[in-house]
């Protein structure tokens, strides 16, 4: 990652924040550095696993990540 192009660097993980915001942060709102940490947890595991993304085509990032995984194994 050098400078150029940089915001595009950036695009997936301030997506991933502004989600964690209004989805999780700004309702529950933590009252402890603890509760903040199982929180955020929590969201990446539901994020990762369980919410489907519209740019991939409703999936979710470990169904494809790991379907990628198994055409790998499987091209071998």
């Amino acid at each position: 990652m050098n400078g150029k192009g940089r915001a595009r660097d950036n695009a997936r993980i301030e997506r991933f924040f502004r989600n964690y915001k209004w989805e999780r942060l700004y309702p529950e709102a933590p009252e402890s550095v603890f509760e903040l940490k199982q929180m955020t947890k929590s969201y990446m595991k539901h994020y990762n696993w369980n919410r489907p993304h519209q740019s991939l085509e409703y999936a979710t990032p470990a169904n494809i990540y790991y379907a990628q995984d198994k055409e790998d194994d499987q091209a071998v």
